[in-house]
């Protein structure tokens, strides 16, 4: 295949006029940007209509101010919030760009002109349009290669496909999530070690493929081997991708996943069929370097939860950090990293500083330190830190006998400057702050190091007031927030041991998190309103841990009575329906789905509540008892009327087709054909996105059978034919074509359900 370079093409602009308007003077501009940050902060407050107030002035008065971008942005969310999509299309179309067609004048800021772009897709959607949304779609690609948006817009296309009832269009975007890549990303010729590697080829020869997939082959310098196809990246594509997941880890050749290591090497051949000189097949070969993105934490003692304060008690302390950095792994070995912890005292605040200017910070010390690659019983505790770890299929000690977890942890001491320092201590004050800083030799973007922080403030505590009798906090807030602290760690380490099996070890520390928050709780009038509902939902975390879900109940009850506007409240109603109907209280768990329905404020949560009482519901409609099979009617009508409730009062929602489904398979199962079949189409008609719609045809079809609409099933297996011919119950649609066909010809009453 021949190589081919795409040489950019320089423009140079002279002067500073465009189309004979001016440039907007700087103060223009700077009187723009001031009104835009009085419009954000009216939307911190919520005063929506005085922020649309706002931006509209902007728009009135500095029209050609790049500032009128932001407002046109700004608009079109605010817009969205309303529902009014047709505004919003306009407003994004205009944040994108000013004007069209070949004089458009392109928002400079790319990433509001991605954000505008992709919005005004999705609002076209919304409007019942996809098919409008795919220039918006395609624009955000173009735009924005490599980023997050791009991968959005080709899931979003793919949905739209899906809508239209495009299915192999909508595979085609579907598979190309994950795949976009800037030129820089492409050019580097490095992939990430734990993410899929994407292996893309170009080139206009391929289209003599036919959209047929063809085979390449991934080696590495430490033995792997691994077989991919690829697809074009969209049907009639010159373009062909593949992904390849990467693990750090030893080599298993064949298993599918990528192994390798911070030294590894990985080669991608191919053989091109379609050579310039016809002289047969030749090879053409990648290398691609597999590299890790470090990241670091300060972090809770198990290792696992970031933190953003850290307790110097008594003039001492410990603060504990993570670096996550799989290329740092270099083999079976365990890996010592370094880093350095720094601890910052923050600069007095200077009178000519403007309100909202950040504050300044002067070095106190520093401190080398060295991580140590985290054991096998500790690797459990970091999993939460993101490391993707593969299990061979046959004996994981033979194929890597060492750990690799490229994760590196270290427990620093901390004291207080007026202390006695001993080596290996950090001198810090309280209000300091600890700066984690390590150096990421290798990673994604550039030849260069980059340093990696982490930021956590130092805090009073004092665990000794839990020991000495006659001892406490002068202020009640401060020991609650480092009772709770406490707590909380114990509930998590609890946690962790329970993901281990190790259950009498979680009990232990649930028992232990549980005196801390009674200890909490005998201070309850002392401390202010906040503390008070973090430490009721730390109680009730706990309860549920322990499986106490009586005392959970009632937790979540005093939640409620002190705070009715907590946001905890839903959360935890919905945590305890589970739990409850996790072990076979059915009722109960009924009673806590229905309140979280109920609360006087609404919830987000109240049509997965009212959704899973149907479904409990319908659990219990048939039982059986010595070998016999009995229905009970009533418990049908019960989970239909939830069901109901679902998409009446939340038809938006994610539950609301499957309810509706599920109400047309009910009232099937009960012969009311005439039924099932208003809610069959309900969901085609009204829920053309849901994912089961072959389903709905099937079952369509079949109602339409047995209420001799024979013209009606045909169509909507001729419907299902078309639309979804990879079904896996087609074999069935087909024979019921043909009973339905025999029908027609001869009019003899319907014979046995199909």
């Amino acid at each position: 295949m021949a190589l081919s370079l795409r040489l950019p093409l320089l423009l140079v602009l002279l002067g500073a006029c465009v189309a004979g308007e001016a440039v907007p003077a700087a103060t223009d501009q700077r009187a723009a940007r001031r009104l835009i940050k009085d419009a954000e902060e009216k939307i911190a407050l919520g005063e929506a209509d005085a922020a649309i107030a706002i931006y509209e002035r902007v728009l009135e008065k500095h029209p050609r101010a790049n500032a009128a971008f932001s407002a046109r942005l700004g608009l079109g969310r605010l817009q969205v919030a309303k529902g009014e999509f047709e505004a919003a299309v306009d407003s994004f179309q205009r944040a994108a760009a000013r004007g069209s067609g070949a004089a458009a004048e392109p928002n400079p800021d790319k990433a509001e002109r991605t954000e505008a772009l992709f919005q005004a897709g999705l609002c076209q959607v919304k409007l019942g349009h996809p098919e409008r949304s795919f220039p918006s779609f395609r624009a955000v690609i173009e735009t924005a290669p490599g980023t997050p948006w791009a991968n959005k817009a080709y899931y979003e296309i793919g949905e739209a496909h899906f809508a239209a009832g495009n299915h192999t269009q909508a595979i085609a975007s579907f598979r190309m999530v994950g795949t976009s890549l800037g030129q820089e990303q492409l050019d580097s010729l490095i992939a990430e070690l734990g993410r899929p590697a994407v292996v893309r080829v170009a080139d206009r020869d391929l289209l003599l493929l036919d959209d047929a997939p063809f085979e390449a082959t991934a080696t590495t310098s430490e033995g792997d081997r691994e077989t991919i196809r690829l697809r074009p990246s969209v049907p009639g594509s010159e373009v062909y991708i593949a992904q390849l997941p990467t693990v750090l880890g030893a080599p298993l050749p064949g298993d599918g996943v990528l192994q390798g290591s911070g030294v590894t090497v990985a080669t991608v051949v191919y053989l091109d069929r379609f050579t310039a000189t016809g002289s047969g097949e030749a090879r053409r070969a990648l290398e691609l370097k597999l590299v890790g993105e470090g990241r670091v934490a300060i972090t809770d003692g198990a290792f696992r939860d970031p933190v953003r304060e850290v307790i110097l008690d008594e003039g001492a302390g410990e603060v504990h950090v993570r670096v996550r950095d799989p290329d740092r792994d270099l083999g079976p070995q365990v890996e010592r990293i370094q880093a350095e912890l720094i601890a910052e005292r923050p600069l007095p605040r200077d009178d000519k500083d403007a309100p909202d200017a950040e504050p300044k910070w002067e070095e106190r010390g520093r401190l080398a330190i060295e991580l140590v690659e985290s054991p096998p019983a500790r690797a459990e505790l970091v999993a939460a830190a993101g490391v993707v770890a593969k299990v061979p299929a046959k004996d994981a000690q033979a194929a890597d006998p060492g750990l690799r977890s490229g994760v590196f942890t270290a427990s620093v001491a901390l004291a207080k400057t007026a202390s006695t320092q001993a080596p290996g201590r950090l001198a810090v004050e309280l209000g300091d702050r600890v700066v984690l800083r390590y150096r990421d030799e290798r990673h994604l973007v550039g030849a260069a190091p980059a340093l990696r922080e982490a930021r956590a403030g130092i805090v009073p505590g004092n665990t000794a007031t839990l020991m000495v009798a006659g001892t406490s906090l002068r202020d009640a807030n401060l020991k609650v927030r480092k009772e709770l602290l406490q707590a909380e760690a114990s509930l998590r380490i609890g946690e962790v041991y329970r993901d281990m099996g190790l259950e009498a070890h979680a009990l232990r520390r649930f028992d232990e998190a549980l005196d801390e928050c009674r200890r909490v709780g005998a201070s309850a009038e002392a401390v202010d309103r906040e503390l008070r509902e973090h430490t009721l939902h730390t109680l009730w975390r706990i309860f549920l841990a322990k499986g106490a879900l009586a005392e959970a109940a009632d937790t979540c009850r005093a939640l409620q009575r002190e705070f009715p506007q907590s946001d905890l409240i839903d959360d935890s109603l919905l945590a305890l329906g589970e739990a409850a109907e996790k072990a076979g209280r059915v009722d109960q768990a009924a009673a806590m789905y229905q309140q979280v329905a109920a609360l006087p404020g609404g919830s987000t949560l109240a049509a997965e509540a009212l959704f899973r009482i149907g479904r409990m519901h319908e659990g219990r409609i048939q039982s059986s008892r010595d070998g016999k099979v009995s229905e009970d009617p009533a418990a049908r009508q019960r989970a239909i009327v939830a069901y109901r409730a679902v998409f009446s009062g939340f038809p938006d929602s994610a539950f609301a087709a499957d309810a509706v489904k599920r109400i047309g398979d009910l009232y099937f199962a009960e012969r009311d054909y005439g039924q099932a079949i208003d809610f069959f189409e309900r969901v085609l008609r009204q829920y053309p996105d849901a994912p089961f719609t072959d389903d709905i045809l099937f079952n369509l079809a079949r109602s339409r059978y047995l209420k001799e609409d024979f013209t009606g099933a045909l169509a909507a297996v001729a419907r299902l034919e078309r639309e979804h011919p990879g079904y896996q119950r087609m074999d069935k649609a087909r024979t019921l074509r043909g009973l339905i066909q025999r029908r027609q010809s001869s009019p003899t009453p319907a014979g046995s359900k199909p």
